[in-house]
């Protein structure tokens, strides 16, 4: 019996994918950020990998033309980016709540 695992990119797995990053950028962001050949490698295998499977999920034989531009790849690509901009909100916010708020 063959039994083979295909992985299919869908708007739910992009959106998720977004959140992951957002949560990986923050936790793994500041080690990044020391300038260590180590981290940088860690971060973008991270980064990358999810994002290939899961938010452009093409087969080579669909990459043909302007296939950047079709509207489910950009409508996963604009999810993802969601993801992300929601999970650094969320944190910028609790940021300042935990700091004391500021002024009003």
């Amino acid at each position: 019996m063959n039994i083979v695992m295909k992985i299919c990119a869908t708007n739910n797995s992009a959106l998720l994918t977004g959140l992951y990053a957002g949560l990986l950028g923050l936790v793994v962001g500041p080690s990044v950020d020391t300038g260590s050949s180590l981290w940088l490698v860690v971060a973008a295998i991270a980064f990358a990998t999810p994002a290939y499977f899961f938010v452009f999920g093409m087969r080579r034989a669909d990459m043909v033309g302007l296939w950047i531009l079709k509207p489910e790849l950009l409508k996963r690509l604009a999810l993802c980016f969601a993801g992300i901009i929601c999970v650094c909100t969320l944190a910028q916010i609790i940021l300042i709540v935990w700091q004391g708020g500021g002024s009003w």
